[in-house]
């Protein structure tokens, strides 16, 4: 008796996460496209500003002193070449196997797993630790969802493979859920943050924005209160409505605008891109397929 039970709830499993995948066909692959795009964007960025990392005047020398590295740069200083090598190679390992990634990403299951692999390990533990004081919290989001895109596959190929894959696409999709819950529960408990008057502050800071947007946004008194209690708004609401069909496209389109919106006033452009590349994960088949036709529609239109 218990025997069929279990077989009975493993079977319930495999069906439900093959009607999972089914529901979001073409989601997986095009959220892998979107992260490892992201990665790819992101060593570029570090590749592009090597003035900022190495050499004599480099600001990350001075930053580095008297830091102790981790593995396996220990004992190594930001200006030493064999630092740089080491660096150099990771940044270029998660270049080149994210490209790979993307290409394969039809492969086999195996091999799609130790594409993703590589350049996940090198960007995020080889690469970026030793830089953490410049970096947003949108490495830290892309490393964690990194642990599930790596499981999550576009053609996983048998029942256990799909089990899996289904397991990480829901895993990607609650880690966002979670992510939004918990910046509204730290905010809500903040006075500035209850009485709307929060993102005036964040204007003042010109880390996060330039001193002219800072000092036209701080007149727009309403416009602020609006806007930090939208933001709290979105960040409670989120969580428990993006699974409802009818709201789903709402809420999707509201954080593109969010994230865009934040991006572009606060100048922290990896969390907001890798928080809208999250997003492609949450995408259904009518989506998918609208955004099918709008590309073949691209494609024409660019071919005249």
């Amino acid at each position: 008796m218990q025997e069929r039970k279990a077989t009975s709830t493993v079977n319930k499993l495999r069906l439900k996460s093959a009607q999972y995948l089914d529901q979001h066909e073409g989601a997986v692959g095009l959220g892998l496209i979107g992260y490892h795009l992201w990665l790819m964007l992101a060593a570029l960025a570090f590749l592009w500003n090597r003035s900022f990392l190495f050499g004599h005047f480099a600001r990350l020398a001075s930053l580095a002193d008297g830091v102790r590295f981790p593995w396996p740069l220990r004992g190594f200083e930001a200006s030493d070449s064999s630092y740089r090598m080491v660096i150099d190679l990771a940044l270029g390992s998660t270049l080149i196997f994210s490209a790979l990634a993307i290409a394969f990403r039809k492969a086999g299951y195996w091999i799609q797993f130790v594409l993703k692999f590589i350049p996940w390990l090198a960007f995020f533990f080889v690469a970026t630790p030793q830089l953490s004081f410049g970096l947003d919290g949108g490495f830290h989001v892309a490393k964690v969802l990194g642990v599930f895109v790596m499981l999550a596959s576009p053609n996983p190929g048998n029942e256990h493979r799909r089990l899996l894959a289904a397991f990480a696409l829901l895993s990607i999709q609650v880690q966002v859920c979670f992510l939004y819950l918990s910046a509204f529960f730290h905010k809500v408990t903040g006075v500035q943050w209850q009485n709307g008057t929060a993102l005036y502050y964040v204007f003042q800071n010109l880390d996060l924005v330039d001193a002219w947007l800072g000092n036209l946004l701080a007149r727009a008194g309403v416009w602020i209160v609006v806007c930090s209690y939208l933001a709290l708004s979105f960040q409670l609401l989120f969580p428990f409505f993006i699974w409802n069909e009818g709201l789903r496209r709402t809420l999707l389109w509201a954080g593109v605008a969010f994230h865009s919106s934040t991006a572009l006033m606060m100048k922290i452009w990896f969390f907001s891109s890798i928080l809208l590349v999250s997003y492609l994960f949450f995408l259904r088949k009518p989506e998918i397929e609208a955004l099918r036709v709008r590309w073949r529609e691209l494609r024409q239109t660019l071919s005249k």
